[in-house]
């Protein structure tokens, strides 16, 4: 599953930056394209699978204090890609979210805003980092 995730943070990753991806990889924008339709769709899938996959890890953590099934290196990265894959996710699937999840409720639609204002700021650096981690992370899973 961590390898999984991988390809799903570089996925996102280059979702987030890509402009830069296209102008840089030319030959990548054909796919981005396809999936620029599902970008809130992928955000949401970014937020749930983020989540779980970051609970399942601090699990791993706290069975009897060791990192059982992972070693330290590879955790700590993991860690990291799963609290970006909910940040960005919250970023591409806001809409999505506020539409069926906030409802009609104005406090919650106004700090919603306010933290996708937040995240709008720093997208290409998480978008970034995604790419890295989930480059660091497939590699990692492919020597372990």
């Amino acid at each position: 599953m961590g390898w999984l995730f991988s390809i799903f943070l570089i996925i996102l990753g280059a979702l987030a930056v890509y402009p830069a991806i296209v102008q840089t990889w030319p030959g990548t924008k054909q796919g981005l394209d396809r999936l620029l339709p599902y970008q809130g769709w992928i955000g949401v899938l970014g937020v749930i699978w983020g989540l779980v996959f970051a609970l399942q890890l601090l699990a791993h953590a706290g069975a009897m204090g060791t990192m059982t099934g992972y070693p330290p290196i590879i955790w700590l990265v993991s860690l990291a890609g799963a609290v970006i894959a909910m940040l960005l996710g919250l970023l591409f699937g806001y809409s999505l979210i506020a539409q069926h999840a906030l409802g009609n409720n104005e406090q919650f639609r106004r700090r919603g805003e306010e933290l996708r204002a937040r995240l709008f700021a720093r997208q290409s650096p998480l978008g970034w980092a995604a790419l890295v981690l989930g480059i660091i992370n497939f590699l990692m899973f492919l020597v372990r």
